[in-house]
């Protein structure tokens, strides 16, 4: 079966860090395809599909919203006006951003918590995560770099600075637009 995959891109996501490209997109018949294979066979559930990473999608529709991943076990959790999705690379996490520009990050574990129409939602271990007040970009250490995602459109990522070492905190101050990496300053707009 040869079928044409969808250019819209939020069916897709892009790993700048295996250069592949994932593409997602559901049939007339209801069918999930991943890279035009069936990934599910049969979903229930239609609405707004957004890629999440390569092995996964969000599908959001009035009642909810539902991630489908190679598991086979679908994830169900109550926000249903997701956006925009963003994958954070390299921390396995995301950011789903909604229409009252609130956002949560969420990753794998956190798939099935029940909570997520909190604001913010993210797992302490793992890599640090900076959030700002006006919502409107976040900070993550990814590798040696600091980047910086945006949850507001255009959506851009940016590899800030490069780090030395694995970073402890991660603080921005934006009356002095300074982003403080383990307490020492590592950029600053003056």
């Amino acid at each position: 079966m040869n079928m044409k995959l969808q250019k819209d891109p939020k069916n897709s996501v892009y790993d700048p860090f295996t250069n592949k490209t994932t593409v997602y997109e559901i049939t007339p018949e209801n069918r999930l395809l991943r890279n035009g294979i069936v990934y599910y066979d049969q979903i229930e559930r239609t609405g707004t599909l957004h890629a999440m990473t390569d092995t996964a999608c969000l599908i959001t529709s009035p009642e909810g919203s539902h991630i489908y991943d190679k598991t086979k076990n679908i994830y169900t959790f109550p926000m249903n006006n997701v956006i925009h999705v963003r994958y954070l690379y390299n921390i396995h996490k995301c950011v789903l951003t909604r229409a009252d520009h609130a956002f949560v990050i969420v990753g794998p574990n956190e798939w099935n918590v029940a909570s997520m129409d909190d604001l913010m939602l993210f797992s302490p271990s793992g890599s640090c995560v900076c959030f700002v007040d006006t919502h409107n970009f976040v900070l993550y250490e990814s590798g040696c770099y600091i980047v910086l995602a945006e949850t507001r459109d255009p959506y851009r990522i940016h590899a800030v600075t490069r780090i030395g070492e694995t970073a402890r905190s991660i603080y921005y101050n934006p009356d002095l637009y300074k982003i403080i990496i383990n307490e020492s300053i590592v950029l600053s707009m003056f």
